[in-house]
């Protein structure tokens, strides 16, 4: 099983902003709104107090804490709830207005996620959903971690979205302006509703509806997003208490269960920033230490790598720094299984074994592919690709799987093949191809 863990570097290719740049990118898009548009004139009063919105966490986090002597206590406190109230919806509002554009690294990433696997993100934006939804590894009914409505099916994939999304809202009083309602300890109800058509339909669920929604044409709620500030609320603060901590501490459980699970935990673009520090107690205190890691942060991967082992992880797969090198060494076939620091005496006093990388070009050449695994006791195979570098290789299944999917030759006969190693202990695929793969073993 594998887990993804995505930040914003992993949606930046979709034109999504990164933290540091949150500030500034909004300041510019209330500029297109107009004149007396609330977000605008909210963000702009923002902007006076604070000079400009560039130092965005700090100034979300000043106004929630309304630090002695910060410029937030020059807000009257009653105007503050309004305030951030109308900053988290311009946030939504602005992820919404980048959507439509392409996110082809999640379109690429949904074709090497297989059902099992799971993807936890702090992002707030629908893109990765969409795109395993698309590939059919998402169902928007049990795909979130949470039921929604009354479906047994369990979605091929799971999305744990622990800052929470664009399309939740915490629905008022269960959406109801007037009449009754029964509170039953909370006015905002025990988890997201999924109340905006625009939503679903950008999900590819235009018939769906929310049991929470049902019959609801309107309704007053809240923007279920935590806010990227220093204190982070995993809660509502209302009269009746801190409401939704539950439904908070049930998805954050659900996310530590998965990576105590995982067989391999893959870090895209999230680079663990002091603020979080809830995520990086779950990421660096996690019991399963013997997961493979692989870290793909840009400048900041060295780092990363560093505090992981420092942690007690040892297996790293240097395979790529970048989201889009990751995808193109998936693709290739790339699977290395490196513990470093890779010096002799590191190894030695660690107990490692060091791994050797041997790359080899076939130059092209119209011949017959003969691939071969033979099953072992522990449930992994020996495997062969005749006349290339794969020779005698103890893979796992799914290791094989990639080998053959990146080959290219025999994406075709895959499920045949392994049913048939599965079947009988012994596998043979033949296959003509014009050879030009690169083969990367460790």
């Amino acid at each position: 099983m594998r887990v993804f863990v995505l930040g914003a570097g992993a949606s930046y290719h979709a034109g999504y902003p990164l933290a540091a740049d949150l500030g500034r990118r909004l300041a510019g898009w209330i500029t297109t709104l107009p004149s007396g548009h609330d977000y605008r004139i909210y963000l702009k009063q923002v902007a006076e107090l604070y000079g400009s919105l560039d130092n965005f966490e700090v100034i979300l986090g000043d106004l929630m804490t309304r630090r002695q002597g910060s410029p937030a206590m020059a807000v009257p406190a009653g105007f503050l709830p309004p305030l951030l109230s109308n900053l988290t919806e311009a946030i939504r509002d602005y992820f919404d207005s980048i959507r439509g554009g392409p996110a082809p690294l999640y379109d690429k990433l949904a074709r090497i996620v297989r059902p099992g696997d799971s993807v936890i993100t702090f992002n707030y934006d629908l893109a990765t959903e969409r795109a395993l939804c698309t590939a059919g590894l998402w169902d928007v009914r049990t795909g979130y971690g949470f039921a929604i409505g009354d479906s047994d099916q369990p979605s091929p994939v799971e999305i744990i979205k622990l800052h929470g999304s664009t399309n939740w809202r915490a629905l008022l009083f269960g959406g109801r302006a007037m009449g009754g309602f029964v509170a039953n300890g909370g006015s905002l109800g025990h988890r997201p509703a999924l109340f905006f058509r625009p939503d679903l339909e950008y999900l590819g669920y235009p018939d769906f509806v929310d049991p929470l929604c049902a019959h609801l044409d309107s309704a007053p709620s809240l923007s279920a997003m935590v806010m990227p500030a220093l204190p982070k609320h995993f809660y509502f603060e209302t009269s009746f208490g801190k409401e939704w901590k539950p439904f908070w501490d049930s998805l954050w459980a659900r996310a530590r269960r998965a990576i105590g699970k995982a067989d391999e935990l893959v870090v895209i673009g999230y680079s663990m920033p002091t603020i979080d520090e809830r995520a990086r107690t779950m990421l660096l205190d996690t019991r399963n230490k013997s997961v493979r890691l692989s870290i793909c942060c840009g400048k900041a991967t060295a780092g990363l790598e560093e505090e992981f082992r420092d942690h007690g992880f040892r297996r790293f797969q240097p395979v790529a720094t970048s989201f889009d090198d990751f995808l193109k060494a998936e693709a290739a076939g790339t699977d290395i299984d490196v513990g470093r620091p890779s010096s002799l005496a590191a190894i030695q006093a660690s107990g490692l074994e060091r791994t050797v990388s041997v790359k080899a070009t076939v130059f092209p050449a119209q011949r017959i592919l003969t691939a071969t695994a033979k099953l072992r006791p522990d449930g992994k195979a020996v495997f062969s690709i005749e006349g290339t570098p794969m020779q005698d290789q103890i893979l796992t299944l799914d290791q094989i799987q990639r080998q053959l999917r990146a080959n290219g030759a025999f994406s075709e006969n895959i499920e045949k093949f392994v049913g048939t190693l599965h079947a009988t202990g012994l596998a043979e695929i033949r296959q003509r191809k014009l050879i030009t793969t690169c083969f990367t073993l460790g």
